[in-house]
C-alpha cells in the first residue's frame, strides 16, 4: 500500500498531476460545497448530510444518478478516513480560494476528531489554475499542517454550515495564525450573503457587468474572474447564478433555443447565442 495518499481539488489538478509523471494512489474530491444545503454538515450524521448532498448534486446536474453520487460521496469520506487512522500521509493538492477551502473544510472537519492525527502537508496550488508545467516545475510549496490548523480549518466549516452569524464571528474573531490564507476565505464567502439590496457580492457584481456593456455568458464569467483576487466561481455554477438573478426579475435571457428557460445545461454553440439584458 502506497504510505501517501493524494488528495486533489478536482479533476483538472489531477490530470494536470498525472500529466506531470505524478505517481501514487489518489483521491480527488468532486463536491461543491458552495451550492446547496450544507446545514446539516456538523448537526446530521454523515450518512444523512451525504444523502442530503447527493439528491441535491443529482437535481443540479442531472447526471450521474442519486445512488452514484452518494456512493461516491461515501467513498471519498471513507477512503481519507481510513488513510487518515492509518498513519498515511496525507498530500492536499489545493489552491486558497474559497471553493477549495470549503472543501478543506469538510476534510479537516472529518479528521478533526481523529485522536492521533497522520502527516499532512498542503501543496499550495498556484490561483491560476494547475497545469502540466506547474507540477513539472516542482516550485510547489509544501506546508506541514499541525493540530492547530486542523481544528481551525474544522471551526470554519462548522461556522459556515451553521450560517451567517456564526460565519461573521469567525472571520472577526478567529486566530487565523495556525492558517494565514484561510481569513481571505472566510470573509469572501461572507461577503455573498446578501446586503440590503438583497444580492450577495458575485451577484451585484454579474448585474455591474451587464450594465457596463457585457451581455454574453462566456464574456460575463470570464470577467467576473478579474473581479476576484482567487477566482472560484466555474462556469456551470455562474450560469446557475444567473438563471435565479432572471428567475428574480433582475435580468433577461434572449436568445435561448426554442423551449429553454435556462442557462444551464446549454452547450458551448447555444450559449453563444444568448444574450443577457437589464432592461
Amino acid at each position: 500500500m502506497d504510505s501517501v495518499l493524494h488528495i486533489f481539488n478536482g479533476d483538472c489538478a489531477y490530470d494536470a498531476w498525472r500529466g506531470a509523471g505524478g505517481k501514487g494512489e489518489a483521491l480527488v474530491w468532486r463536491e461543491n460545497y458552495l451550492e446547496g444545503d450544507c446545514s446539516g454538515g456538523v448537526s446530521l450524521d454523515a450518512g444523512a448530510f451525504l444523502r442530503r448532498r447527493a439528491a441535491f448534486l443529482a437535481r443540479m446536474s442531472g447526471v450521474p444518478p442519486e445512488p452514484v453520487i452518494l456512493r461516491a460521496l461515501f467513498r471519498q469520506e471513507e477512503e481519507l478516513i481510513r488513510a487518515a487512522d492509518r498513519g498515511r500521509r496525507l498530500l492536499l493538492f489545493f489552491d486558497c480560494c474559497m471553493f477549495d477551502f470549503a472543501i478543506l473544510g469538510r476534510i479537516f472537519f472529518l479528521l478533526a476528531d481523529r485522536p492521533v492525527l497522520p502527516p499532512i502537508d498542503w501543496a499550495v496550488l498556484a490561483a491560476t489554475g494547475p497545469t502540466v508545467e506547474f507540477f513539472q516545475s516542482g516550485k510547489m510549496p509544501f506546508r506541514s499542517l499541525g493540530r492547530e490548523a486542523i481544528d481551525l480549518g474544522a471551526a470554519a466549516w462548522r461556522a459556515a454550515v451553521a450560517g451567517r452569524e456564526a460565519l461573521e464571528r469567525l472571520a472577526a474573531t478567529a486566530d487565523f495564525s495556525p492558517l494565514p490564507e484561510l481569513r481571505d476565505a472566510v470573509e469572501r464567502r461572507c461577503a455573498e450573503f446578501p446586503g440590503a439590496d438583497g444580492l450577495g457580492r458575485t451577484e451585484r457584481q454579474i448585474l455591474e457587468i451587464i450594465r457596463s456593456g457585457e451581455q454574453s455568458p462566456v464574456g460575463i464569467f470570464r470577467a467576473l474572474g478579474r473581479y476576484e483576487k482567487l477566482p472560484f466561481l466555474g462556469d456551470t455554477s455562474c450560469w446557475r447564478l444567473i438563471d435565479d438573478l432572471a428567475a428574480r426579475g433582475l435580468l433577461r435571457l434572449s436568445g435561448l433555443p426554442e423551449g429553454r428557460t435556462v442557462l444551464d445545461g446549454l452547450s458551448g454553440g447555444e450559449l453563444s447565442a444568448v444574450r443577457i439584458l437589464i432592461d
